[in-house]
């Protein structure tokens, strides 16, 4: 399903040359009506007392702890992928020439590269990533569906990406450092009475630092 939803967006930049910053932003709005007509209508919790909500997973549909912690195993997997995707983009020749039309996609045209479907086939692999990385939470975290259960994560998980500068390895350590920083948000606020908004500030200076050292 999520390579289907980035596909479309593919689909888009490859016929009428639609930006796919813009054509995502906008199809989460789109994702999000789908959301909450499955959680109010047929996906919703019979048993949930009138809330838009789904059903719980059951005991045998939740991701397990690892070594009975917090942990669960959506993190051994995610590691897993990050490297698969590291290897793809550096080791296959399907990465070689998508770096090439990242770089310059006239030059890559010019070279013979098949633009259009190494766009669309990107947008599609990047979407299915993304959809397991919904399942992942879903499975390992919520648990359930619920109105705004999702929100804000697409964005930090690209700011994440734009931190590490889209390679996967480093991506993977500054999502850890925006992890801390979410996570020790409400010890902030409890422990030193600080402010809510102090973790969008955090994770605000997190990225306004790197583009401040680099224009000089």
């Amino acid at each position: 399903a999520g390579a289907v939803w980035g596909g479309i967006a593919g689909l888009l930049r490859v016929a009428v040359g639609a930006n796919e910053a813009v054509t995502t932003l906008l199809m989460n709005f789109v994702a999000n009506d789908v959301l909450l007509y499955l959680i109010y209508q047929p996906w919703k919790d019979p048993n949930g007392g009138g809330q838009p909500q789904s059903r719980p997973l059951t005991s045998n549909e939740v991701l397990p702890r690892i070594f009975g912690s917090s942990i669960n195993l959506g993190v051994i997997v995610t590691l897993i992928v990050a490297l698969a995707v590291w290897i793809l983009l550096r080791r296959s020749g399907w990465g070689f020439a998508l770096r090439v039309v990242g770089g310059n996609q006239l030059a890559a045209r010019r070279a013979g590269l098949p633009v259009n479907r190494l766009m669309l086939s990107s947008m599609a692999v990047g979407g299915a990533l993304a959809g397991l990385g919904g399942m992942l939470y879903m499975a390992g975290t919520q648990r359930q569906l619920l109105p705004g259960g999702t929100a804000t994560y697409g964005y930090i998980a690209f700011l994440a990406a734009f931190l590490g500068r889209h390679e996967p390895i480093k991506v993977v350590f500054s999502a850890l450092v925006f992890s801390a920083i979410a996570i020790g948000g409400p010890g902030l606020q409890l422990n030193y009475g600080m402010d809510g908004n102090v973790v969008d500030i955090l994770l605000g200076l997190m990225v306004a630092a790197p583009l401040a050292l680099s224009a000089y």
